[in-house]
This record gives C-alpha cells, sequence and structure tokens, in this order.
C-alpha cells in the first residue's frame, strides 16, 4: 500500500517471526521500517510504523484475548486483566505466564468440591467403574 520494495520477501519475514512469541512481530516491524525508511524516507517509514503498531494492537488486544478465551474457556476481559496484572506486577515474565496460571487456576476452580469429595472428573471415573463392576 505504501509503496515499500521488496514487499514480498517482507512479507514472508513478518509471517516467519510472527510464531517467536513477544518480540517476532516487533522485530519484523522494525526490519520492515527500516526498508521503508533507507528506500522512501521518513514519511513513508513512519506510516509503516503505524501500520505495524495498529497490527500488533488489534491482534495483541483484541484477537489474541478473544480466541484464546474461546479455547481456554475464559472471557476475553478476564485474560486482558489478567495480563495487565502480570505485566505490572512481573514485567515480560509476567505477561508470558499469566495466562497459562489463569488457565491452570479456572481449571483447578471448575472441578474442586471441596475438602470432604473429590474433584468431579475423578467423582465421575469412580461412579463408572462402580457401575462397570
Amino acid at each position: 500500500i505504501v509503496g515499500v520494495p521488496l514487499a514480498l520477501p517482507l512479507a514472508v519475514v513478518v509471517f516467519i517471526t510472527a510464531f517467536i512469541p513477544i518480540v517476532g512481530a516487533t522485530a519484523a516491524g522494525i526490519l520492515a521500517a527500516l526498508v521503508a525508511l533507507v528506500a522512501l524516507g521518513p514519511v513513508p517509514a513512519l506510516i509503516v510504523v503505524g501500520i505495524v503498531v495498529l497490527v500488533n494492537q488489534l491482534e495483541g488486544n483484541l484477537l489474541q484475548p478473544v480466541l484464546m478465551g474461546k479455547t481456554l474457556k475464559l472471557h476475553g476481559l478476564v485474560i486482558l486483566i489478567g495480563l495487565t496484572a502480570g505485566t505490572v506486577l512481573a514485567g515480560i515474565t509476567g505477561a508470558i505466564i499469566s495466562v497459562p496460571l489463569l488457565a491452570a487456576a479456572w481449571g483447578a476452580i471448575q472441578v474442586w468440591d471441596g475438602p470432604d469429595q473429590p474433584a468431579r472428573p475423578w467423582r465421575q471415573k469412580r461412579e463408572e467403574t462402580a457401575e462397570a463392576r
């Protein structure tokens, strides 16, 4: 759209680096902005930076929580709050481990019935084996 040369190789680099968590998309965006800066000047480079920031924000703050929420059966707002809390409390490390910790905690809460009863999946398995006898 902006007219940056080598758009197809840059698209391949962006696709490959997008699989690297946290830093992949940012590194690809920096590379695309540098190519735009060298080839076309500062204004197109700023446009590329704006597009990269917009796409990263949409992906990180909208698509990822919605898709991850459906996969983990957590509401997107819970994921966003967990990511925010993890980032504030422990920086990048907190952002990386906050959602898996939330998912594990939610899974434990869903099956915990109290100290006197086993968790639901174990109770169901015990009932199935008792019926089979």
